[in-house]
């Protein structure tokens, strides 16, 4: 039975996993949310779909025929698979909360 053991383990990375490429996708992501005035929004989107984040990554696959048609794809995908972990809504929030503070000085 050692082999169910693991079987519905997540991989957890941190965020010294991230990619180059995957961390401008979160600062472009946080530079377009401080940019618009929407912080506080998504700040309490993020907290509140925070346990949901891998929910949050299939359901943009399920809408990626849809989307497709105003983002760029290569982005968004690429948004998709990083919500599957944990550490990537915080890291969000950070680049956000940090985008705002600086906004406010």
């Amino acid at each position: 039975m050692n082999w169910l053991k693991n079987a519905f383990e997540i991989e957890h990375r941190k965020r010294d996993d991230l990619t180059e490429e995957e961390l401008a996708v979160l600062e472009k992501l946080a530079a377009r949310i401080n940019r618009y005035g929407m912080t506080l929004p998504a700040i309490v989107l993020l907290e509140s779909a925070r346990p949901l984040g891998l929910v949050a990554g299939q359901v943009m696959v399920f809408f990626r025929p849809f989307i497709s048609a105003f983002f760029n794809t290569a982005e968004y995908d690429l948004l998709a698979s990083m919500l599957e972990y944990p550490n990537t809504i915080e890291i969000l929030l950070s680049r956000v909360e940090a985008l705002e503070h600086s906004r406010t000085k």
